[in-house]
């Protein structure tokens, strides 16, 4: 026999992909403005041609990351007119460490990773210079310091993403400065150039180019 059953609800609802993209963001994709940058470091004895990877962090010593577009160490300028965002980092060392980050020289986030234990964050709240300054009314300075809190040389690597802003200015240059990582000459490139060869000590370094990157997904 068949029987007609009334309906007395809708189900349980399914929050399921509620949920999930609650947790971490799904991918990049930069809107109308917005530009990316990577800032970090590999720490290791190894010699590579890469700027961001530096020596080894000797016991209690502390280091600033690097920009990975122009290997110029932090600290960051904010441009005025512009807001910076921090959304996602990751952390990995063979020893005990803390990475510090400020905002104009004042303290606004730290965090302390354990060895061997490897961190990772995908902020939905990122830490943004637009909830002190939303308008760029005025330039602002990041840095990102890692301190080997271990009993031996650090190594290991850190990055973390962020989201350049305009937000009421004429464009970013098209060009930028670079850092030799081998003897420290600075010099002017276009923003798509990577494999840099440096005009005063003649060694080729490698910057990494963000100025075309306009979606992760």
């Amino acid at each position: 026999m068949v029987y007609t059953v009334p309906t007395r609800g809708i189900g349980k609802p399914d929050y399921s992909k509620e949920v999930s993209s609650g947790k971490q963001r799904s991918g990049l994709s930069l809107a109308y403005k917005q530009s990316l940058k990577v800032f970090g470091c590999v720490l290791d004895a190894l010699p590579s041609p890469f700027v961001w990877v530096l020596p080894e962090l000797a016991i209690g010593g502390t280091v600033s990351v690097v920009d990975n577009e122009t290997g110029l160490t932090l600290p960051f300028t904010i441009p005025q007119g512009y807001t910076l965002a921090l959304i996602a980092g990751g952390y990995s060392a063979n020893q005990d460490a803390k990475v510090m980050f400020y905002f104009d020289g004042f303290l606004v986030l730290s965090g302390v990773s354990s060895s061997g234990n490897p961190g990772y964050e995908n902020k939905i709240v990122s830490v943004s210079t637009a909830t002190i300054d939303p308008t760029g009314a005025t330039t602002h300075i990041l840095d990102i310091q890692i301190t080997n809190l271990g009993g031996a040389a650090l190594s290991g690597g850190i990055d973390w993403t962020g989201l350049l802003e305009e937000v009421g200015t004429p464009p970013l240059s098209l060009k930028k400065t670079v850092h030799c990582k081998w003897c420290g000459h600075e010099h002017t490139v276009p923003n798509k150039a990577t494999y840099v060869t440096c005009p005063k000590c003649g060694e080729l370094f490698i910057v990494a180019d963000y100025s075309q990157k306009r979606s992760t997904t």
